[in-house]
């Protein structure tokens, strides 16, 4: 060998001596391993030319595309076989196909193989080489390269590739025990994160997707799934990896399915694609693009809570290692769904309380609305708001049967601003609301695509269906029922889909039939509130009609009578016909006093208006006329009592005169007013004493609600008045009251 000869070998093993130590190097970097491979395949390119290169590593009876360069695709790379079968490649001598394209055995045997690549991977291929990778005496993978030019490869590509192999295989397992310790690690580190989850008060959806992603993590798996428990059926809940989500929500039965016999079992399973493919499951086939699965079951004791998946492209992905992987954390996840069920059950709790919480105090606050002085219209507009409000409604509005009980006409709504501008005279035609009164029931309505708009509709009608078909999931009804008549309904309307079980939404009826009964309850009040006003009015048009009768009316009889005999008397006797007509002067009088004091009791502001004197004064003329009793009046002081209590004074003043006219048989009366104003103290001190010289009573044998005493109590503790009443037999009555207060 001459100089130059020399020279180039030497360049060529230095050459060869860099680049595997550069390919020894990369595997202290904290590359993934395929792209460890990549970078090593590179390297290769520098001392071996190629078009295409792929390193294949021995799996069971299988050889798999780990790394490679070339045009293969990644879909592609799960089903890419050995191009010369398994015995052949992994024998321990390298071979070189000079033309694939030739009439060979072995480049007929690669074509026939490879027929599905030969237009694509290899459409410009003619030269291929084969290289076995060994490592410890063992062949673990190959090494396979191919060139455009045929006959390319020679004895030197061999002895070069084959040299370049044995390192890479070495590289290669150097870093599978990097990965193994590595993985080794993200099992302490995925068992302490399900820990961290468990012993926190995450929501169940946070302990599936943690369970879901560090089991995708820690077995190199395509996706994985997590399956819970949920009657008859298993029902995916939550997943990691491939897109799945049309998926969530799928129900796999137990009975029959691949992971029910995993349940069954309480083992887990390795399944292939093919096993699948007459399972339930094999929906999941297609949407993993999967070769290979495993199931976990989820066990609490004896009870199934779910299964964990996992899917791989690889047909030989998952081993015993990754099975006892599974198997160690899945004890945990169990305990962290529990305890997540535990707190999602926990807080629906609370959300039902604080929920009942607030309908309690939306009912309270109905219940003041109701006993207030408010109007019918405002009540039930209110009522319409909190039952929006507590009901979670986007709407909701209530309407009332016209008189001809075949429209329904608008009396309160929320959360529909075209309804403002609405005649309350307007035939709304509620179908579902006129369904509701027939069946005299709730309904809900979730269909929204057959609502039909009545013909000769109001044009706004027009505007409120279109809003209920663009903005409305659901509609629910309730009938409004006043004492077994059908008054009305209520109809809430949802945008949102309604979530939840049965039992939730027989609660929301539940409790929209109750806002039902609360505006049911407020027309009844009204309407009794009305009959009671009626019959007020009458009642008091009698009481009129009794005292004119009692009083005014037989004072005038009386003065009538007198006037008639006057003139007879008084030719008779000037003395005793002045006297007739000073009696018939205290008639009229009394005639006026009794007139003008139910003029009071028709116009109750004129009682507040009028000075207490002048009211008082009215009082004693009245029973002066009416009883003939001559009450004598003894005011002093000018101070002005506050209208509420110059009003309890005036009342105790008149039950008071008309016991002394109806029981006291007196011949004389006496009415005492005492008003004095402590200027220092900035206080009014006031006393009213009404006395007469009749028969008196025991009091002591007299109840309260005699005389109307336990009034004139009631009456005087209104104010912070004090009531005193003495009386005994034959020594006439007293009633003393008073009250000491600020101005």
């Amino acid at each position: 060998m001459n100089k130059t000869g020399c020279k180039d070998v030497l360049q060529h093993d230095s050459k060869l001596l860099t680049t595997l130590l550069d390919v020894s190097n990369l595997v202290s970097s904290t590359m993934e391993l395929r792209a460890l491979l990549e970078a090593i395949l590179d390297k290769l390119r520098t001392i071996i030319e190629y078009s295409n290169a792929k390193i294949f590593i021995s799996e069971g009876e299988y050889g798999r595309v780990i790394a490679h360069r070339s045009v293969l695709k990644p879909s592609q790379e799960a089903s890419y076989t050995l191009p010369l079968g398994r015995d052949m490649l992994l024998g321990r001598e390298p071979m070189v196909i000079d033309d694939i394209r030739s009439d060979s055995a072995l480049a007929v045997t690669f074509r026939k193989n490879m027929h599905e690549y030969m237009d694509t991977v290899f459409g410009e291929t003619r030269c291929w080489m084969s290289l076995p990778m060994v490592f410890k005496d063992s062949v673990i993978g190959i090494l396979t390269l191919d060139h455009n030019e045929a006959g390319y490869y020679k004895a030197h590509h061999v002895e070069l590739g084959t040299a370049f192999a044995n390192q890479a295989a070495i590289e290669y397992m150097n870093a599978s025990l990097y990965n193994e310790t590595a993985k080794k690690a993200d099992e302490i580190k995925t068992l302490f994160s399900i820990q961290q989850a468990i012993t926190s008060r995450l929501e169940l959806d946070s302990v599936l997707r943690l369970i879901a992603g560090e089991a995708k993590r820690l077995t190199y798996s395509n996706s994985t799934a997590v399956f819970l428990v949920e009657g008859e059926d298993l029902v995916l809940s939550i997943y990691a990896g491939d897109d799945l989500e049309g998926l969530t929500g799928l129900k796999i039965p137990i009975r029959g399915s691949a992971m029910g016999e995993s349940l069954h079992l309480r083992e887990s399973v390795i399944m292939k694609r093919s096993q699948l493919e007459m399972m339930p499951e094999n929906i999941l086939i297609d949407a993993t693009a999967m070769s290979t699965c495993m199931l976990v079951p989820l066990l609490a004791g004896s009870r199934p809570v779910g299964v964990i998946a996992a899917f791989s492209r690889s047909v030989s992905e998952f081993d015993s290692e990754d099975e006892r992987i599974f198997n160690m954390f899945a004890p945990s996840a169990v305990i962290g769904i529990e305890n997540a069920r535990l707190y999602q059950e926990e807080k629906r709790r609370l959300q039902e309380n604080e929920q009942r919480r607030l309908v309690a105090e939306g009912l309270k606050d109905i219940l003041r609305a109701l006993n207030s002085n408010r109007s019918l219209e405002d009540i039930l507009g209110f009522i319409i708001k909190e039952a929006s409000r507590l009901l979670h409604t986007d709407a909701a509005a209530l309407f009332r049967l016209d008189a001809s009980k075949s429209g329904l006409n608008l009396v309160a709504s929320c959360g529909l601003p075209h309804f403002n501008e609405i005649d309350s005279e307007v035939d709304v035609g509620a179908d579902i609301l006129k369904k509701a009164f027939i069946e005299r029931r709730p309904l809900v309505k979730t269909d929204m695509r057959d609502i039909v708009l009545p013909q000769d509709a109001h044009p706004l009608m027009e505007v409120h269906f279109k809003w209920i078909r663009d903005n409305c999931s659901s509609m629910m009804a309730v009938p409004l029922v006043c004492k077994d008549e059908v008054y009305g309904g209520i109809i809430l309307y949802f945008h949102h889909e309604r979530s939840g079980d049965r039992a939730s939404l027989r609660e929301d009826i539940s409790l929209a039939m109750t806002f039902a009964d609360q505006a049911a309850l407020a027309i009844d009040n009204t309407r009794l509130k009305k009959q009671a006003e009626e019959t007020a009015v009458i009642a008091e048009r009698n009481r009129l009609a009794r005292d004119l009768h009692d009083a005014v009316t037989q004072t005038l009889f009386s003065a009538s009578l007198i006037a008639e005999v006057v003139p007879r008397i008084w030719n008779r006797s000037h003395e005793e016909g002045m006297k007739r007509l000073n009696e018939l002067k205290q008639l009229t009088r009394g005639a006026l006093a009794e007139m003008r004091t139910l003029l009071f009791e028709l116009r109750p502001a004129t009682l507040e208006e009028a000075p207490l004197e002048e009211l008082l004064k009215q009082l004693s003329e009245a029973v002066t006329g009416r009883a003939r009793i001559p009450v004598k009046l003894d005011f002093k002081g000018t101070s002005k009592l506050p209208a509420d209590v110059k009003i309890v004074f005036y009342r105790v003043a008149q039950e008071a005169l008309n016991n002394i006219s109806k029981h006291s048989g007196a011949k004389n009366a006496v009415l005492e007013l005492n008003i004095n104003e402590d200027k220092q103290l900035d206080i009014i001190v006031a006393s009213l004493n009404v006395t007469d010289d009749g028969n008196g009573f025991d009091p002591g044998k007299v109840t309260s609600g005699h005389f109307g005493l336990s009034i004139m109590k009631e009456r005087a503790e209104t104010v912070g008045a004090v009531l005193k009443v003495r009386s005994e037999m034959g020594q006439g009555t007293a009633v003393e009251l008073q009250w000491v207060g600020n101005k």
